[in-house]
């Protein structure tokens, strides 16, 4: 809620949430969420540019130059056991880091 270009962005990520979820399940109709995140008025807020991502994850995984790499190098290591890839091939970042 700190500003517009947040909001904007979430939105978009929601979409392309929506775009993930039917290419992995080859759903025809779109997840509920997506029909609703389309349909919401953008809020009154300021729009000052995307603010600082968060890093909800433990104090050593987090870089605040890179989000990416700090969610990256936590999905290695602490997801590895349980991350699956079925419908896309495992991604170069997390085949390099767990060779």
């Amino acid at each position: 809620g700190r500003s517009l270009s947040n909001w904007r962005w979430l939105r978009k990520l929601a979409l392309s949430l929506n775009d993930e979820f039917r290419f992995r399940f080859q759903s025809p109709k779109d997840h509920s969420s997506a029909l609703v995140a389309r349909e919401l008025p953008e809020p009154p807020i300021e729009d000052s540019g995307l603010t600082e991502f968060a890093q909800a994850m433990p104090e050593r995984y987090r870089d605040p130059k890179d989000p990416v790499a700090a969610y990256r190098n936590f999905y290695v290591a602490e997801k590895a056991a349980f991350a699956t890839w079925t419908a896309r091939p495992v991604p170069d970042w997390f085949t390099a880091e767990t060779d």
